[in-house]
């Protein structure tokens, strides 16, 4: 390995331990309690190291929230040719990665979607490209017409919030053998009876 490679891998280690460790902080403490300077003293660097990586406190938090939302992104973007076929199988495949990521990572989850629900904060990237799958999934399962787009709007929001508060309420019964298919499945038929029954209403 060459000197220019393994300091690239310094460095990218040094910014995930301190996305990690923000996390945690943010899940014991809350996002408005996370300082730069507790942050730095947990991981034995000083601030000015972390203000190597990350602007201000605000950029470090839309790192940290946009990092969760990577692994679905990826997930979705090798089944999203599949949802033209079948929209319900990207649905669930979806809804399993993202069950799969909270119980791999539970305090990183609960740091993120504290921050998500927050109105401080703004879709990133990541999150804007998981947002237009799945309405575009959404709007494939239960043909809703493009003309009827702020109703795919309000229903992916319903959908994406409501498996959050499910995931959140798997984690929190502090389980080692979640099984993400299939609650997943469960989660799935759950939303999707709604949406079939109160839609075309």
């Amino acid at each position: 390995m060459s000197i220019s490679e393994r300091k690239r891998k310094e460095r990218e280690a040094l910014q995930n331990l301190i996305l990690e460790t923000a996390a945690d902080i943010v899940a014991e403490k809350g996002y408005e309690n996370l300082t730069i300077r507790d942050l730095a003293s947990r991981i034995d660097y000083s601030p000015r190291t972390i203000y190597l990586y990350f602007a201000d406190k605000q950029n470090l938090l839309e790192a940290v929230v946009e990092k969760g939302f990577r692994f679905t992104a990826e997930q979705i973007r090798v089944n999203r040719k599949a949802a033209s076929i079948d929209p319900g199988l990207m649905l669930r495949k979806m809804i399993a990665g993202h069950i799969a990521m909270a119980a791999g990572n539970p305090n990183y989850y609960r740091a993120v979607v504290s921050m998500t629900f927050s109105r401080d904060f703004k879709p990133g990237p990541f999150q804007r490209e998981i947002n237009e799958a799945v309405q575009e999934a959404l709007r494939a399962y239960i043909r809703l017409e493009r003309e009827r787009e702020s109703e795919a709007d309000f229903l992916r929001t319903w959908m994406m919030n409501s498996l959050r508060m499910y995931t959140l309420s798997l984690l929190n019964e502090n389980r080692s053998d979640i099984n993400p298919e299939k609650a997943g499945e469960t989660f799935f038929n759950l939303i999707t009876k709604g949406l079939e029954g109160g839609i075309h209403d």
